[in-house]
């Protein structure tokens, strides 16, 4: 009995290793490193601490030495100036004068009164234009105004025209006079002598209306030159 169960025991391995077609198992060794301690840590040296120097002691405080006391300058004393001696000037001896005066003669007439000469006698009676005349040119200045003094007025519209120098061919004096305005309102203009450049501008007296003002020539504007 035991020997069948034997065989029958080595039958079934015999038959279960034939069956077996397993692949063979990896066998993993796993090696335990070798513990190697860290490398020593370095020693900490703290750096050297510079020695401490104390600074240079700080110099004395010497004050400056103070001004000499102030002393004004010794005042002049007043002295004040000699008063003036009034010294009279001296008087003159009076000498009359000798006593052989002579009196005038008895036939001696005193100088009349000065009067001033009128110069009718050298002008002339110009009629004044009712217009502006044209400007003249003229190469010399007229001579200075004559002096005239006017009599009483012969009536009441009268108005007087003072004397002045009038270009004809030369300077002639038209003398005053009193003359009645042309139309009621007018008024008379004097002449103009302007000097431009060496020459005289003239413009002649004239009777203007009333409302109306003198302007002087233009230089733009040529004049009748040296008539």
């Amino acid at each position: 009995m035991r020997r069948a169960v034997f065989a029958s025991t080595l039958l079934l391995f015999a038959c279960y290793e034939e069956a077996d077609v397993r692949p063979p198992q990896r066998i993993y060794i796993q090696t335990t490193p070798t513990y190697r301690p860290p490398p020593p840590q370095p020693v900490y040296t703290p750096p050297p601490q510079p020695e401490y120097t104390p600074p240079p002691p700080q110099p004395e405080y010497t004050p400056p030495p103070q001004p000499p006391e102030y002393t004004p300058p010794p005042q002049p004393e007043y002295t004040p100036p000699p008063p003036p001696v009034y010294v009279p000037p001296p008087q003159a001896d009076y000498t009359p004068p000798p006593q052989d005066y002579a009196p005038p003669p008895q036939d001696y007439a005193p100088l009349p009164d000065y009067v001033e000469p009128q110069p009718e006698a050298v002008g002339v009676e110009i009629e004044a234009p009712f217009e502006e005349p044209s400007p003249v040119a003229v190469e010399y200045a007229p001579p200075p105004l004559l002096f005239e003094s006017p009599p009483p007025p012969p009536f009441a519209e009268a108005a007087w025209v003072g004397g002045y120098w009038h270009w004809n061919a030369g300077w002639v004096w038209a003398r005053g006079r009193y003359l009645a305005p042309p139309r009621p309102g007018y008024f008379f203009t004097a002449p103009y002598y302007e000097n431009r450049g060496g020459v005289v501008i003239y413009v002649g007296g004239h009777w203007r209306p009333p409302g109306s003002v003198f302007v002087p020539p233009p230089s733009g504007i040529p004049a009748m030159a040296f008539l």
